[in-house]
């Protein structure tokens, strides 16, 4: 399973209801986090750690639909 977050959002309710949909499903998950162009650099490791802080994901994967980064 791909769950595509928006980095730009703050981590919230909605989040966690999904996390917890996808821990019941028991499948792996790739959690693709996507707009990573409007985010600053420095900041983007810091909500990399906090994502996995927050599901046990195969991968994670920083993506910018709409500068093609990462969608290779």
């Amino acid at each position: 399973m791909v769950w595509v977050h928006d980095v730009t959002e703050s981590w919230g309710p909605g989040d966690r209801f999904v996390r917890d949909r996808l821990k019941q499903a028991g499948r792996p998950v790739i959690v693709a986090l996507n707009k990573i162009d409007r985010v600053e650099k420095p900041r983007l490791l810091p909500l990399l750690e906090q994502v996995s802080r927050e599901i046990d994901a195969l991968a994670l994967v920083p993506i910018s639909a709409l500068k093609a980064d990462g969608v290779e």
